[in-house]
């Protein structure tokens, strides 16, 4: 139901190593819009004017090695979804331009002087801080936090699921492991009674 509302965004909540990315490659792939472009960022690997490059572009002299114009991920994804990870780590800059584009749909590119209008853009974003106190200690806006989260999903770690869930999670893993090794491996009881206890 989440992954067809495609006029919804979505917030992935959940601890690293808890699939946070394969969720949103799950929701792209069944959503209506996955026939449209879909893209990925990294939120917490790039510093401000970079990230400000890479969602809404640049023109051509706007830095050092800027040699030509270029599109940013929002507008090429025009109609369709960005996923953008880490979401929680973008700085207050970063937040307030995220949410003038998300607001009304239009961008400036760096170093350029007009607003253009681009077409809307499904956003699925990820974070595993807790965005609504970032939100209650001032370090995230709440209003860029109500457009990213339409729907919220929170993703349990493996040592909160029960043992029916870590069953279906070891199991998903020796089929993975059965394709690529074409062989059927198996653990014995003792071995698959210490997965399901252990503490990842």
């Amino acid at each position: 139901a989440i992954a067809s509302a495609k006029e919804l965004n979505v917030l992935i909540l959940g601890e690293t190593g808890c699939g946070k990315d394969r969720m949103a490659e799950y929701i792209i792939r069944k959503s209506p819009l996955n026939n449209m472009q879909h893209k990925a960022i990294n939120c917490a690997s790039l510093p401000d004017e970079l990230l400000y490059s890479e969602l809404f572009g640049h023109v051509k002299g706007a830095f050092t090695g800027a040699i030509n114009n270029r599109n940013g991920i929002l507008e090429d994804c025009a109609g369709g979804t960005l996923f953008m990870d880490e979401i929680g780590d973008i700085s207050p800059y970063m937040q307030q331009s995220l949410l003038r584009a998300l607001e009304n749909w239009q961008i400036k590119k760096l170093g350029a002087n007009e607003v253009i209008e681009i077409k809307p853009v499904r956003i699925i974003a990820a974070t595993n801080q807790n965005l609504y106190l970032k939100c209650k200690s001032g370090e995230f806006r709440f209003d860029l936090y109500y457009r990213l989260c339409s729907m919220e999903i929170e993703l349990l770690p493996y040592r909160a699921r029960p043992v029916e869930l870590r069953r279906k999670v070891i199991q998903h893993y020796l089929n993975v492991l059965q394709v690529k090794w074409g062989r059927n491996p198996e653990f014995s009881s003792s071995a698959m009674q210490q997965l399901e206890q252990y503490q990842f």
